[in-house]
């Protein structure tokens, strides 16, 4: 195991990509949460924004 320690952490390039790998992995969940809630905050925007304008258009 020590052997195995120690030639992965001279190989910076094989170090670099597996943790590269692994922080792609471990985000995955992040991403997710914030598509989700820049989706949901869109659809509140613009629910807001045809409200105005219907009452705009409604006031004329």
């Amino acid at each position: 195991m020590k052997r195995i320690l120690l030639s992965l952490l001279e190989d910076r390039v094989a170090l670099i990509g597996s943790a590269g790998t692994a922080w792609t992995v471990a985000l995955k969940h992040i991403h997710t949460t914030v598509g989700i809630l820049v989706g949901l905050l869109t659809v509140v925007y613009l629910t807001i924004k045809i409200r105005q304008e219907l009452n705009r258009k409604n006031d004329d």
